[in-house]
């Protein structure tokens, strides 16, 4: 098998952007996101313009939602590729969301004078 083809789908060159959007595995997370991506167009050249495009369309709350959807997709793929198994698609968007709510009431509690 050719080192640079995805793992998980077998269909792409691995790239940063494949992993976190092109891939079929990224697309079923992104179908069930609360921040709705799955539609939106594809082929950016890197991940850095991914992210800008994002940054641009998304409101604050969603694209930090979409980050922690993305560290969740790479963590998948890295456990995957070392044996470990997938994960339903769903389990990965309710941790990202609980993810996201937890950090957001650390930094609450860290600074009561926000509140």
């Amino acid at each position: 098998m050719d080192e640079d083809v995805c793992m998980l789908c077998s269909r792409e060159a691995e790239t940063g952007v494949h992993a976190l959007w092109d891939c079929a595995v990224a697309r079923d997370v992104w179908a069930g996101s609360l921040v709705r991506l799955q539609k939106w167009s594809v082929g950016q050249q890197d991940v850095l313009q991914l992210f800008q495009e994002l940054m641009i369309r998304l409101a604050t709350a969603e694209f930090k939602l979409f980050l922690v959807q993305s560290w969740l997709i790479w963590s998948q793929r890295n456990t995957v590729v070392h044996g470990g198994k997938m994960k339903d698609p769903r389990w990965l968007n309710k941790r990202a969301w609980d993810y996201l709510n937890e950090f957001q009431q650390s930094q609450d509690q860290l600074n009561p004078q926000l509140q």
